[in-house]
């Protein structure tokens, strides 16, 4: 009697204790959420420039990128979203908009874009390299197949 006592409890909490893991896309981001509503959000300031090195390891409060050295913010600055970083803070392109709701699937998704570089001390044949660390999932939303990385350059044409 006392083996089949033990034995339907357990099935019981067995059964009600049951669960699965279950990836889901974000809805929205109440931290950005926050901030945008305080109307503290960055504003482009084209046509400064900033000088190499640059280096932005993302160790700063955010939800927003430094605005001293980049010109959009459509990604989440936090320490939350990466497994084993680099460095303390990470940029997660997290398909959420500068006020933290999903784009319009009609519409292109997260932007991070440096201010221009003042190459101006440097020649044609010097060599500068461009370096990053990008982990396509980290404790987040893994990419979609049709998602991409794409890295341009502007000319002094104006052109991408």
């Amino acid at each position: 009697m006392r083996y089949t006592l033990i034995s339907i409890i357990a099935l019981f909490f067995h059964n009600i204790s049951y669960g699965q893991v279950v990836e889901t896309v974000p809805s929205y981001n109440p931290i950005i959420k926050k901030h945008f509503n305080k109307n503290i959000h960055m504003k482009s300031t084209e046509g400064d420039t900033i000088d190499i090195p640059f280096l932005d390891d993302f160790s700063y409060d955010g939800p927003y990128p430094n605005s001293e050295k980049w010109c959009d913010n459509s990604t989440y600055i936090n320490a939350t979203y990466s497994y084993n970083p680099p460095s303390i803070g990470v940029a997660t392109f997290d398909g959420l908009d500068v006020s933290g709701s999903p784009y319009n699937v009609s519409k292109s998704g997260d932007t991070l874009t440096s201010k221009p570089f003042f190459l101006g001390n440097y020649n044609e044949g010097d060599n500068i390299h461009l370096s990053y660390f990008y982990q396509a999932r980290g404790l987040g939303d893994k990419p979609e197949v049709s998602d991409s990385l794409i890295v341009e350059f502007k000319g002094t044409d104006d052109v991408w």
